[in-house]
């Protein structure tokens, strides 16, 4: 199956036990990046069930890849793991990551730098903010809470 949906536009797919959190993420998404079909899930059960296979790229609760790590693990690259801070105790080693425990311009951004760095295109935004995590130490010591990392 692909990635595309019947109008030829990437699918990407929210899950997350939190309706509030998907619902929001979901706007936001659609806002940000409207050329995607976003789906939303409230278990993996539900995405199973949805041909997981056509999704560019999943977002994902962390308790949600964490109980079925086998299946994130084989999509590890298309996988944005859902975090409540930068500490690296919270992070997935390997994973890319999003801190969602901020301001909406800085989860904004984020989203941005992380279509950006998907093509190879610097981003600096015009001051520290939250930076993606790529489970290979863009965030430095003392960056929980998603505060004072800058994107690059």
């Amino acid at each position: 199956m692909t990635e595309h949906g019947m109008s030829g536009r990437p699918k990407v797919a929210v899950i997350d036990a939190n309706t509030l959190a998907v619902l929001g993420l979901k706007q936001i998404l659609q806002n940000v990046l409207p050329i995607m079909t976003v789906d939303t899930f409230g278990s993996f059960s539900e995405l199973e069930s949805a041909h997981p296979d056509q999704y560019a790229h999943f977002f994902v609760a962390l308790d949600i890849v964490v109980t079925n790590r086998n299946f994130f693990l084989e999509r590890q690259r298309k996988t944005i793991v859902l975090t409540l801070s930068l500490n690296d105790t919270s992070q997935l080693h390997g994973f890319h990551s999003l801190c969602i425990n901020q301001p909406e311009p800085q989860l904004i951004r984020q989203l941005l730098a992380r279509q950006l760095h998907a093509h190879n295109v610097e981003y600096r935004p015009g001051g520290a903010d939250c930076g993606l995590q790529d489970g290979h130490g863009v965030g430095g010591p003392g960056d929980d809470e998603c505060g004072g990392v800058q994107v690059g």
